[in-house]
């Protein structure tokens, strides 16, 4: 079980990177409704 917190040490970038994706497709998806209104 010891490996698992290098493993999460090593993804926590690209856990990062995926938040930031969908936050910035989350606030493209609101303007665009927004601009559809």
């Amino acid at each position: 079980m010891s490996n698992g917190s290098r493993l999460w040490a090593t993804s926590k970038p690209g856990l990062e990177h995926l938040l930031v994706t969908y936050d910035l497709q989350l606030r493209a998806s609101q303007l665009a409704s927004s601009k559809a209104r």
